[in-house]
């Protein structure tokens, strides 16, 4: 797991999930599925609200606990330790 209680991430694109769903809206993520009610969320910050290491599931502030994240629902880290 990439993340911790207390981090800031962004939830991919609408692009992104535009892309990759499938016939009924969604998209597989690991062992879970980004479905249509996420896609609300895409392009938003969220913050880890809880981690769930057993089952690798993330829970965020801003959909009042309702889904289930994983690492692929969110966007990748930009590096800022070499802007100056």
């Amino acid at each position: 797991m990439k993340h911790k209680i207390g981090d800031v991430v962004t939830i991919k694109s609408k692009e992104w999930y535009s892309k990759n769903k499938d016939k009924f809206g969604n998209v597989e993520c690991g062992h879970v599925y980004f479905v249509r009610g996420m896609s609300k969320y895409c392009g938003v910050i969220a913050v880890i609200k809880d981690v769930d290491k057993g089952d690798e599931l993330y829970s965020i502030d801003i959909d009042g606990y309702a889904y289930f994240w994983t690492d692929e629902m969110f966007e990748d880290a930009k590096d800022v330790t070499n802007e100056e």
